[in-house]
């Protein structure tokens, strides 16, 4: 089931129910003179949209992984990159993966190898960075695009000892909020590893963070 909050009080409605697990969300936007939502279906690996129908599959991804999808984003030309485990399952260890690109066409392909647990991740607003958490690498990679998307220049951007980066988002001066379930907290973490901030959860975990509101300034924690 996937819920949105729809006020700044945490009211909740169901936008769908599905028979597998979401994760990832994106939207096709104005650029492309669309907003259906983007998500991806876990088990069935594929990308799913959202259609005043009903879901519709987007483009499936089973000849890319034999693993659950995962995370995602979508950037500005309605082109979405969707990680994958690597492993059947969380106790398992994890082996190294890839990225799959979906573009605004529905066409599928890999277009980065060698990842370890490739979680959410971010493109930055220019569309020229590509920074995903490795969850199981234990830090945040970033990569440049080429001119067909493919990632290249791969580069360490933060590197953590004993920190598990879960959900990431960017601010607008280029930091990096990392939810480290791990540690029960959400820090902030600037390129080369220096950490700026930290909130502690109590009496639960913290798996994701993005920010919102008005301004864009509010940070929002995803917690169970």
């Amino acid at each position: 089931m996937l819920r949105f909050p729809v006020d700044g009080k945490g009211k909740l409605e169901v936008i769908v129910e599905m028979q597998d697990s979401p994760s990832g969300l994106g939207f096709l936007n104005h650029f492309l003179n669309d907003g259906r939502m983007l998500i991806v279906s876990m088990q069935r690996r594929c990308l799913m949209r959202l259609d005043p129908e009903g879901l519709k599959i987007h483009a499936d991804l089973t000849n890319f992984t034999k693993h659950n999808c995962n995370d995602s984003v979508t950037d500005t030309h309605g082109r979405t990159y969707v990680g994958n485990w690597g492993t059947k399952s969380l106790e398992s260890p994890a082996e190294p993966t890839c990225i799959i690109l979906v573009t605004k066409d529905r066409d599928a392909r890999i277009v980065r190898e060698n990842l370890i647990f490739p979680n959410r991740c971010i493109v930055t607003p220019d569309c020229k960075t590509f920074i995903a958490a490795e969850t199981f690498g234990n830090k945040l990679t970033a990569f440049d695009f080429e001119s067909s998307r493919n990632l290249i220049n791969r580069r360490i951007w933060a590197e953590f000892e004993y920190f598990i980066p879960d959900g990431i988002c960017l601010d607008e001066e280029g930091a990096i909020w990392v939810a480290n379930p791990s540690k029960a907290e959400v820090v902030r973490v600037l390129e080369g590893d220096e950490i700026t901030f930290i909130i502690k959860v109590k009496d639960t975990n913290a798996y994701a963070c993005a920010l919102g509101g008005d301004d864009g300034k509010i940070l929002f924690l995803c917690t169970r």
